[in-house]
């Protein structure tokens, strides 16, 4: 059983004006509570544990969790209690998902998406020549067709040649990857997976960096002697009442800096604030044979401030935040395109790719969330999230453009999700809710007065349940109804809708491992693709239905663990991004694996992913929406030598080599298949002793500077980075 700190038991989504109202007003007439502590609720019994606070109560037993009480407040004048990140079971139900923790994130350092998801076989990266031309994809299918959300506030396409969601890794609590369709849970338009960013707040920096714990034999060991784990709402003590960082990184390829920082701290016993912020600044990177590549230089800058609050028994729990992130570079239109293979810039392919423009973009992100959970209630537990999110580019620059190139493109959207948990003991647990988008997407041209606006309202109910069949079985089923109404740039109106059920069957044979068989839906109704190439559907088009049959396993008994799936996908009348009618169906079909151990401080996985996606018909593979790479391996050993509190670690991709059919042109040249390639990469992590609070890191990408060519990159042509170096120094206080 692996007990990890949650971060929002799920990501929510989800309105405008009065959708605002009614949502504060439901929430006023449920809970019907302040924060304050609920004074009816018995008094527990509590002891004193090497300066926690925990109640005399056994772990819950693998592999399901069980409820939990809730401690007693610290009893004044106590040192401040600072509310835990709600831990979680990782349960072998419905091994759907793969989440990157926050000890993954502080240990490997990743810079951009390309080292975030390394470790990750599933997830490929559709690179360019900077982060800011990287597009996710997940079973490779390209982020267009995933729901990707940032506490939870789902991001919209701007570019298919470019990024639409910009990260901070920095500021990243944890990542869930849902990959294939997903629950009724996962919100709207899943058809390819779903990607759930979160960010950290401050109760998180207090809490001493509260980590992963393995809990063998229903014992809970301290950790670096500090909080064990014995309940779902245990408060760890503060050493602090206001703390903060300085992190500075330096790179050797593409010479550059990167430096941020953030306070942080308690307004007073339920209430925490926190400010971060940081400027990257990048040259252009070399490939594996010491050459430049062109347009590789960037600058980045991000900026987070939120305000969080925690009632002393953990029933209300409130995060409100504002986010910033801005980009900027230099490069043709097709940021992840190489001009020499495809040397066609005019999105009519009339002239050629000419010198670069810059290009600046930017997301603004408000998010709130508010869940309510006591616990002499288990029916009630409300899950609240409203969200605000604007992703803007620019496409300028010193030289000329023809009539027809985007001046300024920009993706709005304002959202509500509210649902709730029903708990029926032993028996059940249902989960039924409510989401809404009101999303808005314009593009100026140059030379075309005026702006091109599309527009999309999209609603949905949903519900899950969760029903323990036996010791052996347990069963999960769930739909969601989701209603589109889309207006295009021609003031054409279309309405789409449709009901997407999942089932799945999981069976325990022994303790830890659990087999799952489960069938998933998704649909996504006729609506906005991507706000730069605006489309005009036929009338009476209809959206896009996906079905995932997945097969897998889950095996973790804490020093050994194991996962994987066979998974067969299909997507029926995929709409092209940029046409908006139908361009056959998506075929997709492929399997992953991953093998590890844990022993003391030595940790290793061997991963293994590869899948077909296919669209019968049509030649070219690596167009929109899909990517065309050959068998991914992965393999990742750590071990961390306590006494001088150093992390060393080595991580191998292998990528066989992929021979594809090549498109016959004249638009699209042709792709004679792409080469195999093997890269390594070094990381270290260095709590420097005698000095509380001092940490480095050391990250040596492509150690020995093999070349090579991703073969997510868009036609596998654009060289990769060469050897690239990171160093890093951070000072806590």
């Amino acid at each position: 059983m692996i007990i990890r700190p949650n971060l929002n038991k799920t990501v929510p989504r989800g309105g405008r004006g009065s959708i605002f109202a009614l949502s504060f007003a439901f929430l006023a007439a449920t809970t019907g509570a302040s924060f304050a502590q609920d004074e009816q609720a018995p008094a527990e019994e509590t002891q004193t544990l090497d300066q926690i606070e925990v109640e005399s109560t056994q772990p819950a037993p693998a592999p399901r969790p069980a409820s939990a009480p809730v401690p007693a407040p610290a009893p004044a004048p106590a040192p401040v209690v600072v509310p835990a990140p709600e831990p979680v079971v990782i349960s072998d139900d419905i091994p759907t998902s793969n989440v990157i923790t926050e000890t993954e994130l502080e240990l490997y350092n990743p810079a951009d998406y390309r080292t975030l998801f390394r470790r990750t076989p599933s997830v490929t990266i559709d690179g360019g020549r900077n982060p800011i031309g990287s597009k996710i994809s997940v079973y490779n299918l390209n982020e267009e067709l995933l729901n990707v959300s940032v506490d939870g506030a789902q991001q919209g396409s701007i570019n298919h040649h470019r990024r639409s969601t910009m990260i901070e890794p920095e500021l990243l609590k944890q990542v869930d990857v849902v990959a294939g369709a997903g629950t009724a849970l996962d919100g709207f338009g899943t058809l390819g997976g779903a990607v759930k960013f979160e960010t950290k707040n401050a109760f998180d920096l207090l809490s001493c960096g509260l980590e992963d714990y393995y809990v063998p034999s229903g014992k809970a060991p301290l950790y670096e002697g500090k909080a064990p784990i014995l309940n779902d709402k245990m408060p760890i003590l503060a050493q602090k009442r206001f703390g903060g960082y300085i992190k500075g990184t330096g790179f050797a390829n593409g010479d550059g800096a990167k430096g941020s920082g953030a306070v942080y701290g308690l307004i007073n016993d339920n209430w925490s604030y926190l400010i971060a912020g940081g400027y990257e600044d990048r040259d252009d990177v070399e490939d594996g044979n010491g050459n430049i590549i062109p347009d590789s230089a960037y600058s980045t800058e991000h900026f987070l401030t939120k305000i969080s609050g925690r009632s002393d028994d953990g029933a209300h729990q409130f995060d409100l935040s504002y986010e910033y992130l801005g980009d900027e570079t230099f490069g043709p239109y097709r940021l992840n395109v190489d001009p020499a293979w495809f040397p066609t810039g005019h999105p009519a392919g009339a002239v050629a790719i000419g010198p670069s423009d810059q290009h600046t973009s930017q997301r603004q992100t408000v998010v709130m969330n508010y869940d309510f959970n006591p616990e002499y209630n288990d029916a009630v537990n409300i899950e609240t999230n409203v969200f605000w999110n604007s992703v803007e580019w620019d496409f300028d620059g010193p030289f000329a453009r023809p009539a027809g190139w985007a001046a300024h493109t920009e993706h709005e959207t304002v959202g509500l999700d509210i649902r709730n948990t029903s708990s029926f003991g032993e028996f059940a647990d249902l989960t039924y809710g409510f989401a809404y988008q009101d999303r808005r997407a314009f593009v100026e041209y140059i030379g075309t007065p005026g702006a091109r606006d599309e527009y999309e309202d999209v609603f949905g109910f949903y519900t899950q349940a969760k029903l323990p069949l036996n010791d052996w079985w347990d069963f999960t089923a769930g739909a969601r109804w989701d209603h589109y109404d889309f207006t295009d740039v021609s003031g054409q109106n279309i309405e789409s809708d449709a009901v997407s059920p999942n089932a799945a069957l999981t069976f325990y044979p022994i303790e830890d491992l659990g087999f799952t068989y489960g069938y998933y839906e998704s649909y996504r109704g006729v609506g906005i693709r991507e706000a730069y190439l605006p489309s005009i559907p036929a009338p009476g088009t209809d959206g896009e239905t996906s079905r995932t049959h997945k097969v897998s396993y889950n095996y973790d008994n804490g020093a050994f663990f194991s996962r994987g799936a066979f998974f067969q996908q299909e997507i029926e009348n995929y709409l092209y991004p940029t046409a908006g009618a139908s361009f056959f169906d998506i075929e997709n079909q492929g399997y992953e694996f991953e093998v590890g151990v844990r022993k003391g401080g030595f940790q290793a996985l061997v991963g293994v992913f590869h899948s077909e996606a296919r669209t019968p018909g049509y030649l070219y593979p690596d167009d929109f929406g899909l990517v065309n790479a050959g068998r991914r391996w992965v393999a990742d050993a750590s071990y961390h030598f306590e006494n001088i509190g150093v992390t060393v670690g080595w991580t191998t991709e292998i990528r066989e080599a992929e021979r594809e059919v090549p498109s016959p042109g004249p638009f699209f040249p042709y792709v004679n298949g792409k080469d195999d390639y093997t890269v390594n990469s070094l990381y270290m992590a260095w709590n420097v002793p005698n000095c509380e609070g001092l940490s480095a890191t050391l990250n040596v990408d492509n150690i020995f500077d093999e070349f090579y060519n991703d073969h997510s990159i868009y036609g596998g042509a654009y060289a990769s980075p060469g050897r690239e170096i990171r160093l890093g120094l951070n000072y806590r206080f």
